[in-house]
């Protein structure tokens, strides 16, 4: 492949094209032949980000030892190390880690790779980052923490985990929404009744006076939530009347 034949924009498309695709021989080529390490697409995509979000270690890790920067970020403020795990690629986060990105970096919407992968419910990738040091209570720019984007999509074995490592069960974003109302508000019965078995509280409500029950969807959900309401009356009604006594 002659340089002189091909834009450095042409050259740059063809490594984005190569890195995404896995193809590490191609990549080599490229970019001996010149191919801009940074040159991204108009979002702001590199052949890094790419690579990362796509899962193909073996051109990741050429790019990194050829210098390509491991927290390069999109338009929209995306990192590679937030696209990888979105993704569920666990390979590739923990390969940019040992590279040096960032592991507390955010969106422009304040995501931090932990909330996202937990959102995507990628277990694997959330104990890796959690075993890595993020923050478990870190909040997004609408207050949702790893926990509630778990539950509002319905994760219970991401969700487990969270609470396994101590992800708080009663945080609450603006206006109060706790991750119990959340699950319940998408009808996910088994990971309201996760939460519920933790200790969650069946009876917290909104700033609006809403509660897990009156916000819930679906029936099996709601026959969680009811027993689960009058299990935890039944059970302050027996503590009260200890205490009396």
């Amino acid at each position: 492949m002659a340089s002189d034949a091909l834009t450095t924009d042409e050259l740059g498309q063809l490594l984005l094209d190569a890195a995404g695709a896995g193809d590490a021989e191609q990549v080599a080529k490229l970019l001996e032949t010149g191919a801009p390490l940074s040159w991204c697409r108009p979002d702001g995509w590199t052949a890094l980000m790419l690579a990362a979000e796509a899962g193909k270690s073996e051109v990741l890790s050429l790019l990194l030892d050829r210098g390509a920067d491991a927290n390069a970020r999109g338009k929209r403020g995306t990192p590679a190390l937030i696209a990888a795990a979105r993704a569920g690629q666990a390979a590739t986060t923990a390969l940019l880690l040992d590279h040096g990105a960032d592991l507390h970096c955010r969106t422009n919407a304040g995501w931090t790779a932990l909330i996202a992968a937990a959102q995507e419910g990628h277990c694997d990738v959330v104990r890796l980052l959690l075993d890595r040091g993020s923050d478990l209570e870190a909040k997004n720019s609408g207050g949702g923490t790893a926990l509630m984007l778990a539950a509002v999509e319905g994760h219970h074995d991401t969700a487990l985990l969270l609470l396994d490592r101590g992800a708080a069960l009663q945080a609450r974003a603006p206006v109060g929404w706790t991750p119990l109302m959340l699950a319940a508000r998408e009808g996910h019965a088994d990971v309201a009744r996760l939460l519920l078995r933790r200790g969650a509280d069946v009876e917290a409500r909104r700033d609006n006076g809403e509660d897990a029950i009156s916000v819930c969807d679906g029936d099996e959900c709601m026959r969680v939530l009811r027993d689960a309401e009058g299990l935890q009356r039944w059970l302050r009604r027996r503590c009260l009347a200890l205490w009396r006594h």
